[in-house]
């Protein structure tokens, strides 16, 4: 019954080792994912610029700026979401489709 007993209980310590590893492991997962990459924020809007010399001029600016200040914050995950969601919107953003009047 001894036996047993001793047999389950290093069964037991057996699984909270792995739960512990895994866990482990999806944490250094998280933590090699790539943070200076956009991510599509839910409204899912990109910049638009009135031409595509202004957006040009505008893009690698803006865009070294937000990874900087992702690499200043990269102790704070959310501030961090919201400045890759701002990648995103500078990544993809337009050129304004200009009306033209029919008469």
């Amino acid at each position: 019954m001894k036996k047993i007993a001793l047999i389950a209980i290093a069964c037991f310590m057996l699984a909270v080792k792995m739960t512990a590893q895994e866990k482990q492991v999806l944490n250094a997962r998280q933590a090699n994912e790539n943070i200076y990459t956009g991510i599509k924020p839910p409204d899912g809007r990109a910049y638009i610029y009135g031409s595509k010399e202004e957006m040009e001029k505008s893009i690698s600016g803006k865009k070294s700026n937000v990874l900087e200040q992702i690499k200043k914050n990269q102790s704070d995950p959310e501030r961090v979401k919201l400045l890759r969601m701002e990648l995103w919107r500078i990544e993809n953003g337009t050129v304004a489709e200009r009306k033209t009047e029919s008469k």
